[in-house]
């Protein structure tokens, strides 16, 4: 009997230290949380640079092609390096932008 008392004792506190040690779903939901506003957060950083490249490809004066090897066109992806003025008007136009701003 002494045994069995002392053998569940033993259990209990190992299963007691057990669940502190062990990662909890919330634990790991609020790791994820953390992973995905640094991703948005760079996401926006990004985006608000790549923006600003456009705006100053839109208001320099420039030729399109000119303003696309600048220094500042290779934070740009390859894919949206040979953007026109006009595209990049239409860009700035959508979001309520004005020119003279």
């Amino acid at each position: 009997m002494l045994y069995a008392f002392i053998t569940l004792i033993a259990l209990s506190l190992f299963l007691l230290l057990f669940s502190f040690l062990k990662e909890t779903k919330i634990q790991s939901v609020e790791k994820q949380l953390e992973h995905l506003s640094l991703t948005v957060l760079q996401d926006q950083y990004q985006t608000t640079k790549r923006l600003d490249l456009l705006e100053e490809a839109l208001l320099s004066d420039e030729d399109p092609d000119t303003a696309t090897h600048s220094a500042h066109a290779n934070a740009l992806p390859p894919n949206q390096q040979h953007l026109h003025k006009e595209d990049v008007k239409r860009l700035l136009s959508v979001q309520g932008v004005n020119r003279h701003e």
